[in-house]
């Protein structure tokens, strides 16, 4: 049986849920799950997947991926980008009455992850 109460080879029912219902219960168990669960619903889910299904899941996702990120060659080189910083002062802005700018940014720290 999988996280979600289904054996593997059951497919749901027509009813079961729509596609709201369940990016809904997704995000829920993104927020309360411990991450070991959350791991195994995403390897049942791809494992689910054609091996067309996966290269496009692959491909989208790899289009979210930051340019600066993708080529680790040079860790000491590793610099936030300008749109990152724009972003980020524009979610950071939403918290406080005076708008954070991009120039208002004193002091960035970038890395590799491993």
């Amino acid at each position: 049986m999988n996280l979600f109460g289904r054996k593997r080879d059951q497919e749901p029912a027509p009813d079961q849920a729509t596609d709201d219902q369940a990016v809904a219960r997704y995000r829920y168990m993104l927020a309360t799950a411990p991450p070991e669960d959350v791991e195994r619903a995403h390897e049942e889910a791809f494992a689910r997947l054609s091996p067309d299904q996966r290269q496009q899941a692959l491909k989208a996702l790899a289009a979210h991926v930051p340019a600066n990120e993708i080529s680790g060659d040079d860790p000491g080189g590793a610099r936030i980008a300008d749109e990152e910083v724009t972003y980020l002062c524009s979610q950071a802005s939403r918290y406080f009455e005076k708008p954070i700018a991009p120039a208002d940014v004193v002091w960035t720290y970038s890395g590799v992850r491993p």
